[in-house]
């Protein structure tokens, strides 16, 4: 970066090729910085792909089709990035450097690893690793080995995973790295992790401690944080899960949230297990619509994976013109139903978020009810029964069903956690001081003042945590209607003492919450269930 920094005050002198050159090394040295690009930079990215695919040094194109394909991965475009690595690997046909290839390869499998496209994946993992093997460079086939083991654990293929662990570790052995041979062991943590095997976890991850990397370290902090929650060291734990909390992904911040309800739990600090029960279930929504954004992007991506083959045997056809008026004609469509689908976003947003939250409502209540707790333990009674039948006769059978009994026995354990949080919270309010005052004041008719308000509403909101948020994420509403949903939740008041603490009418009072009713659950619910949607925050 200095020695190019150094040569721009003699770009002016340069000719068209060095020009060209000097900005494509620009993108390549920071890509060897691991600096992430932005989406400032796809127009520069572009430009130079654009020189070269018309007029600039053939056997840099494929260079630029990386880089280019290295800038949209960064900001998110991964079915580009893989056009793009394709592309720039069509573009080699003449050359014979076998690391760009295998680079391309492994990115290109990588991106379709992230997004849960595994078979292509294992593939592009698979001939990178020829490659490397041709180049006798072990450090990167180690890394192979690794990505291979990743995509066969997240498959759910777990003798294959354990496979390629073990050859990432051979292979880091022979390399005689021993940074890169820590690495490799501390990756095979992740296989322990998932098969409850903490105690082999946590002997893998000792010895790469001091060397992870700024951009590997949520990963290896999140399972660390497993390992320590899981083998009695708390604090040590709970230290993991503050440093994800702050810098982690929106997935290894539920992770931290769920093992910081279990550390509150122990010790009985019932109010930060709510407030941490409040920040897992955003990042459980924050979850789901990244999910629902990653199917588009995985269905995007096969897509791309499969017209691209369809593309390359048209092209050999000679058939060009006729995909590029198919392909416009597409866009166009798509054009079209983009708008389209828009308009029926814009015009059913506010009826679909109502509902979305009327089902978690509902869900939330039936998770926790006696009956699905009872029925979950007959079932895990059940299991019970059957493992002992079969632990003898049919061990890929016994581990199926410890698995299924491991699972219901965490959902009866996160429901009884749910009840004892509920009724934690149900005792706070009714022997608190604001839960008199407010009472005192309706049997003696008299109208709350802004200080009274202002304590009630801070009470609520320590207590409950987002009280107030989980209220205007969903619609705006006045402050007096705000105040409503406060004396809702405070409990045990009758229609009637509501209007004489408001200051309104018994009239005027149903009819807020019939309005409040229908902006927040729409019109097809019965007249209770808002006062349950409110007292269920």
């Amino acid at each position: 970066m200095v020695v190019l920094g150094s040569v721009e005050r003699g770009l002016k002198a340069m000719d068209d090729d060095a020009l060209w050159y000097y900005r494509l090394l620009r993108l390549k040295v920071r890509g060897k910085a691991y600096e992430a690009f932005s989406r400032a930079d796809s127009t520069e990215a572009f430009a130079v792909l654009d020189h070269y695919r018309r007029r600039g040094d053939r056997h840099l194109l494929p260079q630029a089709y990386y880089y280019a394909g290295c800038v949209v991965r960064d900001i998110g475009n991964a079915p580009m990035a893989i056009d793009l690595f394709q592309q720039g690997m069509d573009a080699m046909a003449d050359t014979t450097d076998l690391k760009l290839r295998s680079i391309l390869n492994f990115q290109t499998g990588f991106l379709l690893f992230e997004q849960g496209v595994y078979a292509p994946a294992v593939n592009y993992f698979k001939e990178s690793l020829r490659l490397e093997r041709l180049r006798k460079d072990t450090a990167m086939m180690a890394y192979c080995y690794e990505k291979l083991a990743y995509t066969y654990e997240d498959d759910g293929v777990c003798d294959s995973a354990l496979h390629y662990h073990r050859l990432a570790i051979l292979c880091a052995k022979d390399s005689r790295d021993s940074v890169l041979y820590k690495r490799m062991v501390a990756s095979m943590a992740s296989y322990y992790v998932k098969s409850g095997m903490y105690g082999q976890a946590d002997s893998c991850l000792a010895k790469y401690s001091p060397y992870i990397k700024e951009f590997d370290r949520i990963p290896f902090y999140g399972m660390k944080a497993i390992v320590c929650m899981n083998t009695g060291r708390y604090d040590e734990g709970y230290s993991y899960c503050k440093m994800m909390l702050d810098d982690g992904t929106v997935l290894s911040k539920q992770t931290a949230c769920r093992l910081l309800i279990q550390y509150y739990l122990r010790q009985g600090a019932i109010e930060k297990v709510s407030k941490y029960v409040t920040l897992f279930s955003e990042y459980s929504d924050s979850l789901d619509r990244l999910t629902a954004k990653e199917v588009v992007s995985r269905m995007n991506a096969s897509y791309n994976y499969n017209i691209y083959k369809i593309e390359n045997a048209e092209l050999k056809a000679g058939k060009l013109k006729t995909f590029a008026a198919l392909w416009t004609l597409g866009l166009a469509a798509m054009g079209v139903v983009l708008l389209y689908v828009r308009h029926l976003k814009v015009s059913r947003r506010n009826s679909r978020e109502r509902e979305l939250r009327w089902i978690s409502l509902q869900k939330e209540m039936q998770e926790i009810s006696e009956a699905n707790i009872r029925q979950k333990e007959e079932q895990i009674y059940k299991l019970a029964l059957e493992l002992e039948e079969t632990k003898d006769r049919n061990a890929g059978q016994s581990k199926l069903l410890m698995q299924q009994k491991e699972k219901l026995e965490m959902l009866v354990s996160m429901a009884h956690q749910k009840r004892t949080i509920c009724d934690t919270i149900k005792e706070r309010l009714v022997t608190s001081s604001v839960y008199s005052m407010v009472h005192a004041a309706a049997k003696d008719g008299r109208v709350l003042s802004k200080s009274d308000w202002m304590e009630i509403d801070t009470f609520i909101n320590e207590l409950i945590p987002n009280f107030r948020n989980g209220l205007y994420c969903i619609s705006e509403i006045s402050e007096q209607d705000y105040r409503l949903c406060l004396l809702i939740r405070i409990g045990g008041l009758a229609g009637k003492d509501m209007a004489i603490l408001l200051g309104r009418t018994d009239g005027a009072v149903s009819k807020a919450k019939r309005k409040l009713q229908e902006r927040f659950l729409g019109d097809d619910h019965d007249k209770t269930t808002f006062e349950e949607f409110v007292t269920s925050l």
